[in-house]
């Protein structure tokens, strides 16, 4: 907030108040109209947007803006893509490596699980054709 001193309303405190809410008065004022004034600007410009006339405009500026932007947007590319290769690319490997180990350990797993159950079946259908106790 913004204080004001006058020598001559020193004894007059409600004089100051006075000034300072009519500061912030006309503050917020100026605020809300250039509020409006941006509101009717955007909505001036979405309307006139969608009139057939402006499609012919609307091309060539985009145009023009991609022709302009597109060199920096590949720069920024480049150098977003090199430092998150630089940054993450050993914590990915690492964790590549990590990963297809314990592939390579639940698929060992799976294939003595399985080979384990068809001995079993085997087994207990040979005990019951011979009709011995296999183990």
């Amino acid at each position: 907030m913004r204080q004001i001193y006058d020598r001559r309303a020193r004894g007059r405190g409600c004089l100051n108040i006075l000034v300072n809410t009519s500061f912030i008065f006309m503050r917020l004022q100026q605020v809300f109209i250039k509020s409006i004034i941006i509101i009717a600007v955007l909505l001036a410009v979405i309307f006139l947007s969608q009139q057939p006339y402006s499609r012919e405009l609307g091309k060539s500026f985009c145009g023009k803006a991609k022709a302009l932007v597109a060199p920096a947007l590949e720069k920024m590319y480049k150098t977003s893509s090199n430092y998150v290769t630089s940054r993450f690319a050993p914590q990915v490997e690492k964790g590549k490596v990590e990963i297809q180990q314990k592939v390579i350990e639940e698929k060992n797993n799976l294939n003595k699980s399985i080979w384990e159950n068809i001995k079993n079946y085997f087994a207990e259908t040979f005990s019951k054709i011979s009709g011995t106790k296999v183990e």
